[in-house]
């Protein structure tokens, strides 16, 4: 798990988003249930904001090494800014 931490985030619609900034595991089953997204804000995307989603949001690509959560990119700031 700790080799996602850091990984590129995309939104669905492709457009990179940020960086997987941690995975919250339940303690009781022992399984990922969500994921700390650090979204690019700001001038030039200098500013980074947590967005938690549910883990089942994310897919792994292993061909580039991305992380792609299924929201896009207009929600993912909407909901950053609440």
């Amino acid at each position: 798990m700790t080799e996602l931490v850091g990984r590129e985030v995309r939104s669905r619609d492709g457009e990179r988003i940020g960086e997987l900034g941690n995975l919250l595991v339940s303690l009781e089953t022992g399984r990922v249930q969500k994921a700390v997204i650090e979204v690019d804000t700001g001038l030039f995307g200098l500013v980074d904001e947590p967005l938690t989603v549910d883990a089942s949001e994310l897919t792994f690509s292993p061909l580039d090494e991305t992380l792609t959560v299924d929201i896009a990119a207009d929600e993912v700031t909407a909901r950053v800014e609440q």
